[in-house]
Protein backbone atom coordinates (compact mmCIF):
# COMPACT_ATOMS: atom_id res chain seq x y z
CA UNK A 1 0.00 0.00 0.00
CA UNK A 2 2.85 2.39 0.78
CA UNK A 3 4.26 1.79 -2.68
CA UNK A 4 0.96 2.97 -4.24
CA UNK A 5 0.85 6.22 -2.25
CA UNK A 6 4.49 6.91 -3.13
CA UNK A 7 3.69 6.40 -6.80
CA UNK A 8 0.66 8.70 -6.56
CA UNK A 9 2.68 11.35 -4.74
CA UNK A 10 5.52 11.01 -7.27
CA UNK A 11 3.08 11.32 -10.19
CA UNK A 12 1.38 14.37 -8.70
CA UNK A 13 4.73 16.08 -8.08
CA UNK A 14 5.84 15.33 -11.65
CA UNK A 15 2.56 16.63 -13.09
CA UNK A 16 3.06 19.88 -11.17
CA UNK A 17 6.40 20.40 -12.90
CA UNK A 18 8.96 19.09 -10.42
CA UNK A 19 12.03 17.37 -11.81
CA UNK A 20 12.13 13.60 -11.66
CA UNK A 21 15.03 13.34 -9.21
CA UNK A 22 13.49 15.79 -6.76
CA UNK A 23 10.07 14.15 -7.02
CA UNK A 24 11.60 10.73 -6.42
CA UNK A 25 13.57 11.96 -3.40
CA UNK A 26 10.44 13.49 -1.89
CA UNK A 27 8.24 10.48 -2.57
CA UNK A 28 10.83 8.09 -1.07
CA UNK A 29 11.05 10.18 2.08
CA UNK A 30 8.53 8.00 3.95
CA UNK A 31 9.99 4.63 2.91
CA UNK A 32 13.64 5.30 3.79
CA UNK A 33 15.45 4.09 6.88
CA UNK A 34 16.43 6.36 9.78
CA UNK A 35 19.96 7.00 8.48
CA UNK A 36 18.94 7.90 4.96
CA UNK A 37 15.92 9.82 6.19
CA UNK A 38 18.05 12.64 7.65
CA UNK A 39 19.71 13.45 4.34
CA UNK A 40 16.43 13.05 2.46
CA UNK A 41 14.73 15.38 4.92
CA UNK A 42 17.47 17.97 4.37
CA UNK A 43 16.90 17.77 0.62
CA UNK A 44 13.15 18.03 1.12
CA UNK A 45 13.47 21.15 3.27
CA UNK A 46 15.79 22.78 0.73
CA UNK A 47 13.38 21.98 -2.11
CA UNK A 48 10.46 23.38 -0.11
CA UNK A 49 12.41 26.59 0.54
CA UNK A 50 13.33 26.92 -3.13
CA UNK A 51 9.70 26.45 -4.15
CA UNK A 52 8.59 29.09 -1.63
CA UNK A 53 11.17 31.53 -3.02
CA UNK A 54 9.99 30.83 -6.57
CA UNK A 55 6.36 31.37 -5.53
CA UNK A 56 7.28 34.65 -3.83
CA UNK A 57 9.06 35.88 -6.95
CA UNK A 58 6.06 35.00 -9.10
CA UNK A 59 3.68 36.80 -6.74
CA UNK A 60 5.97 39.82 -6.67
CA UNK A 61 5.83 40.03 -10.46
CA UNK A 62 2.05 39.76 -10.40
CA UNK A 63 1.69 42.18 -7.52
CA UNK A 64 -0.95 44.87 -7.79
CA UNK A 65 1.54 47.57 -6.76
CA UNK A 66 2.96 47.55 -10.26
CA UNK A 67 -0.50 48.19 -11.65
CA UNK A 68 -0.86 51.17 -9.30
CA UNK A 69 2.46 52.53 -10.49
CA UNK A 70 1.34 52.35 -14.09
CA UNK A 71 -1.96 53.93 -13.17
CA UNK A 72 -0.27 56.84 -11.40
CA UNK A 73 2.04 57.30 -14.38
CA UNK A 74 -0.97 57.39 -16.69
CA UNK A 75 -2.68 59.96 -14.46
CA UNK A 76 0.44 62.11 -14.48
CA UNK A 77 0.69 61.91 -18.26
CA UNK A 78 -2.98 62.85 -18.64
CA UNK A 79 -2.62 65.86 -16.37
CA UNK A 80 0.51 66.98 -18.23
CA UNK A 81 -1.29 66.71 -21.55
CA UNK A 82 -4.25 68.62 -20.14
CA UNK A 83 -1.97 71.37 -18.83
CA UNK A 84 -0.26 71.63 -22.19
CA UNK A 85 -3.57 71.78 -24.00
CA UNK A 86 -4.78 74.69 -21.87
CA UNK A 87 -1.68 76.69 -22.69
CA UNK A 88 -2.15 76.03 -26.41
CA UNK A 89 -5.83 76.89 -26.60
CA UNK A 90 -5.75 80.71 -26.72
CA UNK A 91 -3.32 80.91 -29.62
CA UNK A 92 -5.37 78.91 -32.16
CA UNK A 93 -8.50 80.79 -31.14
CA UNK A 94 -6.74 84.09 -31.68
CA UNK A 95 -5.47 82.96 -35.06
CA UNK A 96 -8.92 81.79 -36.05
CA UNK A 97 -10.49 85.14 -35.20
CA UNK A 98 -7.70 86.96 -37.01
CA UNK A 99 -8.15 84.81 -40.11
CA UNK A 100 -11.91 85.20 -39.96
CA UNK A 101 -11.52 88.97 -39.71
CA UNK A 102 -9.09 89.12 -42.63
CA UNK A 103 -11.34 86.97 -44.77
CA UNK A 104 -14.29 89.23 -44.00
CA UNK A 105 -12.26 92.29 -45.04
CA UNK A 106 -11.26 90.69 -48.36
CA UNK A 107 -14.81 89.77 -49.30
CA UNK A 108 -16.08 93.32 -48.80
Amino acid sequence: MAKKSNTDFFSSLRSQGLRKGVAKALSDLESRGPEARASAEKVARRVAGDLRNAADMIEKRLDAEHADTRSSAAKKAASTQKRGATTRRPTPKKATTTRAGSTAKKSS
